[in-house]
């Protein structure tokens, strides 16, 4: 009996460490926008700004070539990013990267399998921007990842905040206040 509970409590020792930190914490659910720590960005970018990234109108941001990066397809992060950065489903931005292809338009964010692949691309990498579960980040990720603050009109705010904008399972906000192109 003694040495059951001794291999319980191991169990759930271990189980712990391989958590991500904030998987139980407020804001879990929200989808961060992250960048390598090596990179010298400012510390918020506007939703606005990050549309344009992501759609690639904006090639450059904060002085450096930006390259992009995406989860897979029909993963709740990206289903939830797409829903509010891009007011638009997964289906909608297919049919437009199908467009850009077809007129030799910008060409579609790289994609990951997950978020470990997409914080390796992110993490130690000058000009890459990426996006995940914050709710998935561990201790060690947040030294090499810094994690953006998204300024909305009302003003700036960051993953954790109730008004965070970009959050898995939640309809699309009205205050966003961003047209479809």
């Amino acid at each position: 009996m003694q040495s059951r509970r001794i291999w319980v409590l191991c169990a759930a020792v271990f189980m712990t460490a391989w958590m991500p930190a904030g998987a139980n914490e407020p804001g879990a659910n929200h989808i961060a926008v992250v960048v390598s720590r090596r990179w010298d960005t400012p510390s918020e970018i506007s939703l606005t700004m990050l549309r344009r990234v992501y759609f690639g109108t904006v090639t450059r941001w904060a002085g450096t070539q930006v390259e992009r990066y995406e989860l897979a397809p029909r993963s709740r992060a990206r289903g939830a990013f797409a829903g509010v950065v891009f007011r638009r489903t997964e289906r909608e931005l297919e049919d437009y990267w199908l467009e850009q292809a077809l007129t030799g338009g910008a060409i579609p964010p790289r994609e990951v399998s997950g978020v470990r692949e997409m914080i390796e691309a992110v993490a130690d990498r000058s000009g890459v921007i990426g996006y995940l579960p914050l709710g998935e980040l561990l201790p060690a990720d947040r030294s090499r990842l810094r994690v953006l603050a998204v300024g909305l009109p009302s003003g700036s705010t960051s993953p954790g905040d109730p008004q965070y904008p970009i959050q898995i399972d939640q309809a699309l906000p009205d205050e966003v206040g961003m047209a479809r192109e």
